[in-house]
Formats: C-alpha cells, structure tokens, sequence
C-alpha cells in the first residue's frame, strides 16, 4: 500500500516436512500493518516508511507461524513457555 496509515493484515502458513518430505504438521501466524502505541494512545504504522513497514509486518508474520508450526510438530512446547515469571529462573526452575 502506497498509503502509511493503511491497515492490513498478512497471513502466512507454514508447513513442517519430516527427512522424506512428508509433511507432519503446519500453522498459521499474522502481523498487522498497525501497531498501538500507549505512548500516543492510538494505532501507528510500523516504521515511517512505508516499504520498511511492509517488509517488518511481512517478516513478523512469518516469524509467527514458523515458531508456531515447530512448537505444534515437535516436542518443543514442552522446553518452553510463554507465561514467564517476571523474576526470572532460579537454578531449582531448571533442574
């Protein structure tokens, strides 16, 4: 979009393949052009230029759905967490 203040969303799937190219597992991840800003308190564009904002909501997108497809296919989601603690981990956590 020639346009910096237009919203769009862009979706992208990825799909997991094992060594023999069958394919074990897939999932979807989106960015929106816009993001809030609470400093503003309103929706912004990503970066000022409208290129870079394109290339950063495209490039978070697929991001997203290539963690999402690997932590649905493989045995990752268990290593790892989303709900964090804000403290931190303690060497008790990990063992």
């Amino acid at each position: 979009p020639k346009d910096p203040n237009a919203m769009y969303t862009i979706v992208i799937r990825a799909e997991v393949s094992n060594a023999d190219g069958k394919k074990i597992g897939a999932a979807y991840g989106s960015a929106s052009s816009l993001i809030w800003s609470s400093k503003q308190g309103r929706y912004i564009a990503r970066a000022n230029d409208v290129d870079k904002s394109f290339n950063s909501t495209l490039k978070i997108a697929l991001k997203r759905a290539i963690v999402a497809a690997c932590r649905q296919t493989t045995p990752s989601g268990e290593l790892f967490t989303e709900d964090i603690n804000e403290g931190g981990y303690t060497q008790t956590d990990a063992e």
